[in-house]
């Protein structure tokens, strides 16, 4: 083989020039602190690279997540310690006004206070957050969950029906709070009143609003009344044709209740209020139910009153065949009976019914001064009997209105109760012959009045309200807990998923010097040398 001049300097050329990339590469690795510079130089290792920072970036977004939902149930945290105190405070006033004896300044007085918890509670039900949506409004966040309703006189939920929630990891979603729905509204009453006419629940400020009504002497007489459970915020469309349903209300033996149907005008209702325009403008149109009947807007529902009140008023909702019921979100023959409002007071003991040997009289009381005799001087078939024989008495004196008895729910013992047309009232019970007071186990001069049990069911009912808020406080107070667990997880397990990407991309230093050193000397070598030999020449020697 034949060895050239050109061949042997191409040669030293070649390795010199590739010894140079090796050092350009090595200078690469070390500004940049990693081992791979592109994916070719170890496609295995730049594939678990890349998922690996998928991982860490969706594990950050996460955490980003859970930092919104903790903001989020932190500040209603805050709210809800907030509202708890204003529930003692009413319980506070609720308390006082019972147990002391107070003029009308100082009824006053609490009245007022009553009405700003009303109104600071309705604040805080309608906070926002820091982006300025509401917190207790769901998957409605831009809409004021806690509404006045000028119509009813009372606060209505206009809310969303979910809560929203927020992805905290793969598998995972967390609330990011309550509704209001769940909070104020919905609340267990002891009320019969609230248990004959708003399946035994009403709001918090409707509690509120009976304790302030009661302070200054005035009491909501209930009427008749049924609430749709369809959300109908953005209405019905009905252009298809005109729709119908019956209504029967005021129930008022042996008169005949006021029956039409209701027919709703071909159209497509966009929201609920405009639905609601067209169901009165049908029972308007009917001679019988104009006047007694009204619909109104009850959140994001509808809801039919009859305008007659105490134990007269009943409502009856029917005939299903547009599906109208089904929209709205009745059952075909749904109805509400109401009942008249009172004071009450029940006999201890069973009532007897034998006074044929030893006749009975005694007196009942009204709140001014009407005074009913009662004589029991025969033997009755039961006490249902006895009950009824009272009525009549109470009837034939003209005090049917302001007084009546009834079989307790026991199914022996007598209740007597005080009529209220919105107004104070009282029933007393005094002995005028026999032993009828102590038998039946009342005391001499026993008063019930409308206040006490006002304001004893008002009080039952806010200790259920403050069970159902700490009930919610204690849901938050959950989430929190588990965000901060939360993120304390993810963070370690970027810190384990960095710890495994440094293992597989970060650079040796103390390697790539060293080699960085040894390529440059041999570099650097290669150079003098190639000098050395170019410089060669036969001509030197001649």
């Amino acid at each position: 083989m034949r060895i050239s001049t050109a061949w042997g300097q191409q040669t030293t050329l070649s390795a010199m020039l590739n010894q140079q990339a090796r050092l350009s590469t090595t200078q690469q690795q070390l500004a940049a602190g990693i081992k791979n510079l592109t994916p070719s130089d170890d496609p295995v290792a730049a594939k678990k690279v890349l998922d690996l920072n998928q991982g860490i970036e969706r594990t950050e977004q996460y955490i980003r997540n859970v930092s919104v939902a903790e903001s989020r149930n932190t500040l209603e945290e805050t709210v809800l310690d907030s509202a708890e105190e204003l529930y003692y405070r009413a319980q506070e006033i609720t308390v006082a006004a019972r147990n002391a004896p107070l003029s009308d300044s100082d009824l006053q007085s609490y009245k007022k206070d009553i009405d700003m918890i009303i109104d600071n509670l309705a604040s805080l039900a309608n906070t926002r957050g820091p982006n300025g949506e509401y917190i207790f409004s769901g998957d409605l966040s831009k809409k004021e969950p806690v509404v006045y309703n000028p119509v009813t006189e009372s606060y209505d939920y206009e809310g969303g029906l979910n809560q929203r929630k927020i992805a905290i990891d793969v598998t995972n979603q967390v609330a990011d709070g309550e509704l209001a729905s769940n909070v104020f509204f919905g609340v267990d009453s002891v009320s019969d009143a609230v248990i004959a006419t708003d399946d035994s629940k009403r709001s918090v400020f409707d509690t509120l609003k009976a304790l302030s009504n009661a302070l200054s002497g005035k009491y909501e007489v209930p009427k008749a009344t049924l609430t749709g459970n369809s959300f109908l915020k953005y209405g019905a469309d009905y252009s298809a044709g005109a729709v119908t349903f019956d209504l029967e209300v005021d129930n008022n033996p042996p008169v005949a209740n006021a029956t039409d149907t209701i027919t709703i005008a071909a159209a497509n209702y966009t929201n609920i209020k405009d639905l609601v325009d067209a169901v009165n403008d049908g029972i308007t149109a009917s001679s019988s139910l104009s006047g007694k009947v009204v619909a109104h807007v009850e959140g994001n529902y509808i809801e039919f009153d009859s305008l007659t009140e105490g134990a007269d008023s009943f409502i009856k909702i029917s005939d299903d065949t547009d599906g109208v019921l089904t929209d709205f979100g009745f059952t075909d023959g749904q109805s509400e009976q109401s009942i008249n409002i009172g004071a009450s007071m029940t006999s201890k003991n069973p009532l007897g019914i034998s006074y044929l040997t030893s006749p009975e009289q005694f007196q009942l009381v009204g709140s001014n001064g009407e005074i009913v005799d009662i004589t029991l001087n025969t033997d009755f078939a039961d006490e249902q009997a006895v009950v009824n024989e009272i009525n009549v008495q109470i009837a034939a004196a003209g005090h049917a209105g302001i007084m009546g008895a009834n079989l307790a729910n026991n199914g022996v013992s007598l209740e007597l109760h005080s009529i209220s047309a919105g107004g104070a009232s009282s029933i007393q019970i005094q002995a005028t012959h026999g032993r009828f007071l102590r038998d039946t186990g009342f005391e001499e001069r026993q008063t019930a009045r409308i206040f006490d049990s006002e304001s004893g069911d008002i009080l039952e009912d806010l200790g259920a309200a403050l069970d159902k808020l700490i009930n919610a406080k204690s849901d938050v107070g959950g989430r929190v807990k588990i965000l901060t667990n939360q993120t304390n997880q993810h963070e370690d397990f970027i810190l384990n998923m960095k710890t495994v990407l440094s293992d597989i991309q970060d650079l040796d230093y103390a390697e790539a010097i060293s080699r960085f050193e040894t390529e440059l000397l041999s570099l650097q070598a290669a150079q003098k040398s190639f000098a050395k030999v170019q410089g060669l020449s036969l001509f030197n020697y001649l």
